[in-house]
């Protein structure tokens, strides 16, 4: 998912900021089909949460609100290789026995890295359920690129350099940019 949230206006606190209302340059020439041509879009004011969502925040809304959205879509892929929440029944391990509590638990290590593996309906109930709304494509491309206007925002070039670590990175790990957000590939 690696989503962000966009928070209601009267939200305010350290882990949302502000984006300001104002045009750039969205898309790439030489990108993919689906994001050409690069084209020039106003986007007004919003607020956005500075990190990605994290797979501890993630279990918790699984614990409340369940895998299964109300069209009878789940949330989340539990069974990816790159899953990094999964349901424990809580007792005796390795063999629970049925009948005991379940939850929805981070692995040990991966608590703070970002949520994947989450359907568009995981994503979107999350962000209703900490009272805001998923960002339209051209908000979550404007608060990504931030005030560098790199070309492509979706390899980690954030700052202008890229990133070589290849791995998923902890939430807050990245330097904060010129705009405040952090983390945004």
């Amino acid at each position: 998912m690696a989503a962000s949230l966009v928070a209601p206006a009267t939200a305010r606190g350290d882990g949302i900021m502000l984006v300001s209302a104002g045009a750039f340059w969205m898309g790439r020439d030489d990108g993919p089909a689906e994001e050409r041509p690069r084209h020039r879009v106003f986007v007004t004011d919003f607020w956005i949460e500075r990190h990605k969502v994290t797979n501890a925040e993630f279990a918790d809304f699984l614990n409340a609100q369940g895998i299964v959205s109300p069209e009878r879509e789940r949330r989340y892929d539990e069974d990816d290789a790159h899953a990094r929440i999964h349901l424990i029944r809580l007792g005796t391990p390795p063999h629970p026995k049925d009948g005991q509590p379940v939850r929805w638990i981070a692995d040990r290590g991966h608590e703070r890295s970002p949520a994947v593996v989450v359907s568009w309906f995981g994503a979107r109930d999350f962000c209703r359920w900490r009272g805001g709304r998923l960002p339209t494509e051209a908000e979550w491309e404007k608060s990504a690129r931030g005030d560098y206007g790199v070309e492509d925002c979706s390899s980690g070039r954030g700052s202008g350099r890229p990133r070589s670590s290849r791995r998923t990175l902890i939430v807050t790990t990245m330097a904060e940019s010129r705009s405040s957000a952090r983390d945004a590939w």
